[in-house]
């Protein structure tokens, strides 16, 4: 029956994704994303459900990871879809809803969520909507079915399960909340960039934000600067440079600043050094060719690093700054 679930089936899901699977594959609703208690059909239906787990559903598992019941993000990629047709157990038809529609619903369903029970969990103590902006994209299936993803962006952190739970009960609503994508540019990426699995995205999202600020899309989808990142990017680039036998791309100046802002190499001395123990020939190539510049290099790097922090201060008034 689990034979389509084996690991090797899914090379890029974790061990604890896969066993959740596996665990879908006993317990799968007709067409319904959510593998929660909440809603779990009868013994009979189970039985004749077994085994027949969408390819989708798979796909999703790859693209957007399991659930994580206990997860504490500020951040939330959703999706909601009947995986497999049909309309079980008198869910919504998604068909029907619109995009503004579930928006309010998922507002909803995080500023009135549910009260403990099958949730679990204690019952909130603040009152005041945690919420900061929400997106939404209504896509289609191969089949040509509907399906929705949501970005929810919070001002605190939050767990998911109250909000999923009142999702289901109150406004019959399956739905999915990936763990994987916790910085806004990474979910927002997954709504707004075409990949080569999914080239068609939904160019005219619904978005709501408590502000009533508009939001840029293109900006919010482009990972923020950060030098370990950038620097664990060039060492992968060049780790698969020499396992396919080609050159790497040329090292340049701003992976030498990721290489000294990370590795918090500030003097002359220290950088130069840990270039000759433990740097790539690339950089030691970079280093030695630009030696007599690499102080005015480490004061760059460090003028790009406290960059936001001088942006920031320079948008304060006088009296922000005195309080």
């Amino acid at each position: 029956m689990l034979s389509l679930l084996r690991p090797h089936r899914l090379p890029s899901v974790a061990r604890a994704c896969f066993l959740a699977v596996q665990f879908a594959a006993v317990t799968a609703m007709a067409g319904v994303l959510s593998t929660s208690a909440v809603a779990a059909p009868p013994a009979a239906k189970r039985r004749r459900l077994a085994g027949k787990i969408s390819p989708w559903f798979l796909a999703l598992l790859e693209d957007l990871g399991c659930e994580a019941s206990g997860a504490t993000q500020v951040v939330y990629l959703g999706t909601v879809s009947r995986v497999l047709p049909g309309n079980a157990a008198g869910y919504r038809d998604l068909e029907a809803v619109t995009k503004a529609e579930l928006l309010s619903m998922v507002r909803d369903a995080v500023d009135n969520p549910v009260g403990g029970g099958s949730a679990g969990g204690r019952r909130r103590t603040r009152t005041d909507s945690p919420v900061d902006f929400i997106i939404v994209v209504k896509e289609k299936h191969a089949d040509g079915t509907s399906h929705f993803h949501f970005v929810l962006k919070l001002n605190r952190n939050m767990r998911f399960r109250q909000a999923k739970a009142t999702l289901m009960e109150r406004h019959k609503i399956p739905s999915h909340w990936s763990c994987i994508h916790r910085q806004v540019w990474s979910a927002v990426r997954y709504l707004h960039v075409p990949s080569p699995k999914k080239p068609v995205v939904d160019d005219n999202p619904e978005i709501w934000t408590f502000d009533g600020r508009n939001l840029d899309l293109t900006e919010l989808s482009r990972e923020p600067w950060l030098a370990h990142a950038w620097r664990r990017r060039r060492e992968a680039m060049e780790t698969t440079a020499a396992i396919e036998g080609k050159k790497a791309a040329a090292f340049n100046k701003l992976d030498f600043m990721a290489l000294v802002l990370s590795k918090h190499l500030h003097t002359k001395a220290s950088l130069i050094s840990y270039v000759q123990e433990h740097g790539s020939p690339a950089a030691q190539v970079f280093t030695s060719k630009h030696q007599r510049r690499v102080v005015e290099y480490i004061e760059d790097a460090q003028e790009w690093e406290e960059a936001r922090a001088t942006a920031v201060s320079e948008r304060l008034s006088d009296w922000e700054i005195l309080r």
